[in-house]
């Protein structure tokens, strides 16, 4: 394999950036038979994750041991997750050099208030993902090119500004330690090893309903970031040693070889190379046990139900934008206030008047339950927001609710309707604790979503799953907020082409950039 490196010491914004591009040739020499051939680029874009998570701890390592600096965990807001930061760098320091990053995520709240514009919701975290990585492109200037020594005579220049004292100086007391505390792989107990190993596939198993190997090689590069290492060595040893673990402690779904392959098709470890590396599919018994009991549920109906004749009341009266229900949200509406099913489901693409028919939903479960008997949910704090307001009903988003719940021990009431909206962004294990919370004290569950939409804040699957399981699904198909035909196709689309699966995988999400950017 060929690669090059090119080194960068700043960003285009012209601040301090020290980091590396690596260009991978897509040309290979094998291992079997010494012939050149092109390089399959999706176990590396599968890797890539990984890759980066240990890298930023390779980098770390490597600073500690040259300057005795110590690290820490910061918070980058509600959209990014927090990123480790030398400790003696005070944040205003890290603000005033983060120029472009501002200018990004300025970019990025404006894409993202225009999507909602559009669409009448927050966006997904993998959409905001993109509109990020649009508004990196959007907002970035041409590079200038400027000597080292012109830069750091710069940099140190207004870092002294913003310290109020000088920067060289400054930077003394920073790398004062000069006995940092490195571990070496020999220094970590077993039983510390293992621990990790479980807590690993406990965070994976939130994030996702399937995983492979760099899955659990990137959470436990994020789990042993606290830990300095005396060497790069030392550093791949244990994380392997807790991927290890992790893999004992998950439930393996990918059989076994049945037949071995001539000693000229194995590898030195004696798998065949007709499998490839690191594609072992896992998961584990906590999420088949979770999907086992809403799937349970969505076929109970004892939940509770309001009258039929209730509902079509509500449903011949337009709203108070004098705007009458479609045939479609009508009978979704029927169906699911007398099923008597604890979970349900509404499924409909964006436009199809969901947010119309909860409304109306709202208004004739109250007439039955009482007011305060319709509460909301929704897997972020944007979404559960947006709910709130267009149903004027009490929402908060599922993280949060059910921190609050372990707190207070505050918990639904019998008869009260539970909307949790974008469903399908929301996690496998926070539905079936919520869910299962809904059960015992006699409320029911209204999952309303889009079962096509794949890009899960946690493990998805599901919404999905519970979608498909029924042919009698309450579904809306006419598509109202856009007026071209056209545009009602080409949203309602996803929603009739998605195929039935009984167990939802999801892709490892990985990243194109190679080396990352600490």
């Amino acid at each position: 394999m060929i690669a090059t490196a090119y080194d960068h010491y700043d960003s285009r914004a012209g601040d301090p950036h020290l980091h590396t591009h690596v260009v991978i040739g897509n040309k290979v020499q094998t291992v079997l038979d010494n012939k050149w051939r092109s390089l399959d680029s999706r176990p590396m874009h599968a890797a890539t994750v990984a890759l980066s998570e240990l890298h930023e701890a390779v980098f770390a390592d490597h600073l500690t041991r040259t300057l005795g600096v110590e690290w820490e965990a910061r918070e980058r807001g509600r959209d990014r997750n927090p990123a480790w930061s030398i400790a003696s760098v005070p944040q205003a320091l890290v603000d005033a050099f983060s120029s472009r990053s501002r200018h990004i995520d300025e970019e990025k709240d404006r894409l993202i208030a225009a999507y909602v514009e559009k669409h009448g919701r927050q966006p997904s975290s993998a959409r905001i993902i993109k509109l990020r990585a649009q508004a990196t492109l959007a907002t970035r200037p041409e590079k200038e090119i400027h000597s080292l020594a012109d830069l750091t005579d710069r940099w140190r220049q207004r870092a002294g500004a913003i310290l109020e004292e000088g920067a060289t100086s400054w930077a003394r007391t920073v790398v004062a330690n000069d006995a940092p505390m490195l571990l070496r792989a020999d220094d970590m107990p077993v039983d510390v090893i293992a621990n990790l190993g479980s807590s690993v596939v406990a965070t994976v198993g939130e994030k996702r309903s399937t995983w492979r190997r760099w899955n659990l090689t990137a959470e436990a590069a994020r789990q042993t970031m606290g830990y300095r290492f005396a060497s790069t060595r030392d550093r791949e040893a244990v994380i392997g040693m807790v991927v290890d673990a992790a893999e004992s402690a998950s439930f393996r779904l990918t059989p076994p070889e049945l037949a071995s392959s001539p000693a000229v098709f194995r590898r030195a470890d004696e798998s065949s190379v007709f499998r490839p590396k690191h594609s072992t599919v896992f998961s584990s018994g906590e999420l088949l046990d979770a999907e086992d009991r809403l799937l349970q549920l969505s076929r109970t109906t004892s939940g509770p139900t309001i009258p039929l004749a209730t509902i079509e009341r509500v449903s011949r009266k337009p709203d108070g934008e004098r705007r009458m229900l479609g045939v479609d949200q009508a009978s979704a509406l029927a169906a699911i206030a007398v099923s008597g099913r604890v979970v349900d489901v509404l499924v409909g693409p964006a436009g199809a008047g969901k947010t119309t028919a909860m409304s109306a939903l709202r208004q004739a479960w109250e007439k039955e339950h009482g007011p305060g008997s319709v509460v909301g949910l929704a897997p972020s704090s944007g979404a559960a927001e947006v709910l709130g307001e267009d149903l004027g009903i009490v929402t908060e988003n599922t993280a949060k609710w059910w921190q609050t719940h372990l707190q207070t021990g505050e918990t639904f009431t019998a008869n009260q309707l539970v909307i949790i909206d974008e469903a399908s962004l929301a996690g496998t294990l926070s539905l079936d604790r919520i869910v299962g919370l809904a059960a015992d004290t006699g409320a029911k569950v209204l999952l309303v979503g889009d079962y096509a939409q794949l890009q899960a804040v946690d493990a998805g699957g599901a919404f999905g799953l519970l979608a498909h399981d029924r042919d009698d699904v309450a579904e809306l198909v006419d598509v109202h907020r856009f007026t071209h035909d056209w545009e009602k196709r080409a949203s309602s689309t996803s929603a009739t082409v998605a195929p039935k699966c009984s167990t939802p995988t999801r892709s490892a999400a990985a990243s194109l950039r190679v080396t990352p950017k600490p």
